[in-house]
């Protein structure tokens, strides 16, 4: 038995067909239009910085050298202090481990632990106050400014202190220097990565400097990679490309404008993105990385990389703050609540 469609409807059928395909297609593009959902996270006890995530889990400091300084791991809806102590002002996390530093009178300790807070030991103890931290290469590297060849000298200030980079093993064992350059102040320790370390140091006076190092991880005599006007932030990727901040060569007032730089594989000093609002940080999320940037006032995300050397910004609900990025998702804190909230938000 043959069913038969009558002719009138064989001809509505394509222009229905083609209405339905025109209705999703304008829903889609206005849905994209929306700005994205940010989904409550916790709260915390006071301001949050140096927030990273790593190995599925969000870790940042609240109060950060406050006598109630907290460490805390953010994973699957809980949140969990891993150390609770006064001065508590950099940490590092890696590997299944995390570092942080603390300090006790003039004393200065690092304690190191699985990443849930267990397993607590201590790695070092000593009077230089540990900068920053990172943890690569079964390793705990930090920073410290110690004295110079000619405190007290006047005009000729790198001379009035050492940097020294610092490392110690992974489950514990003897410290050791591993460099040091004769610069007034320490920034960051980025990692290693192929038996290299990165560390930035800075430079105040009339304009501050800040200037990246490299040095082999075994020990050895550190060599600049690169020198920006200003304060800058760097980033070393998992794969082991670097990446910085530096003030925009194109802008009339250089520093209130950021560009960000990558040192190529041969070498070369690329730059990726301009005209971007300055004093922000670098963060690396499934393989792409993102710009926070704070100096307008209300920080905002912005993707780097691509054809386009202008800066393209990630969507943000109104009323949200950028702290980080990380696994495809924004770490954001609310800007109208009184006390501190974070949310996350969906990155394109």
């Amino acid at each position: 038995m043959t069913v038969r469609t009558p002719s009138r409807l064989r001809s509505i059928l394509p222009s229905a067909l083609g209405a339905v395909i025109t209705v999703t297609v304008l829903l889609g593009i206005w849905r994209s239009t929306l700005p994205p959902t940010a989904q409550f996270l916790t709260g915390a006890s006071g301001p949050v910085s140096a927030p990273v995530w790593e190995g599925g889990a969000w870790y940042w400091l609240e109060s950060a050298g406050a006598p109630a300084s907290r460490l805390v791991r953010f994973t699957a809806g809980v949140s969990k202090p891993i150390a609770l102590a006064p001065g508590l002002a950099a940490f590092g996390v890696g590997e299944g481990k995390i570092a942080w530093a603390t300090a006790s009178g003039s004393q200065w300790t690092i304690q190191r632990a699985a990443t849930d807070g267990a397993a607590q030991a201590t790695i070092w103890t000593g009077d230089l106050k540990p900068q920053s931290i990172a943890i690569s290469e079964h390793r705990i590297f930090w920073i410290v400014k110690g004295p110079g060849l000619a405190p007290n000298c006047g005009p000729f200030a790198p001379l009035g202190s050492r940097i020294q980079v610092m490392a110690a093993p992974l489950e514990g064992g003897p410290a050791t220097v591993v460099s040091e350059v004769t610069e007034p102040l320490p920034r960051q320790i980025l990692g290693a990565h192929g038996g290299v370390v990165y560390f930035t140091v800075s430079r105040a006076g009339l304009q501050t400097v800040t200037v990246i190092y490299r040095c082999p991880s075994s020990g050895g005599p550190a060599t600049r990679v690169a020198a920006e006007t200003a304060d800058q932030e760097a980033l070393l990727t998992h794969d082991g490309t670097l990446y910085w901040t530096g003030a925009s060569r194109e802008a009339a007032q250089p520093e209130r404008a950021t560009c960000v730089r990558r040192l190529a594989a041969d070498g070369r000093i690329e730059s990726l993105q301009d005209w971007m609002p300055f004093a922000g940080s670098l963060y690396e999320s499934n393989g792409r990385i993102y710009y926070i940037g704070g100096g307008t006032g209300i920080p905002d995300a912005w993707i780097i990389g691509g054809d386009d050397p202008l800066p393209k910004q990630a969507p943000m609900p109104e009323g949200f703050a950028g702290l980080a990025a990380g696994a495809g998702e924004l770490l954001c804190e609310s800007t109208s609540a009184r006390d501190v909230r974070l949310y996350r938000v969906a990155l394109p």
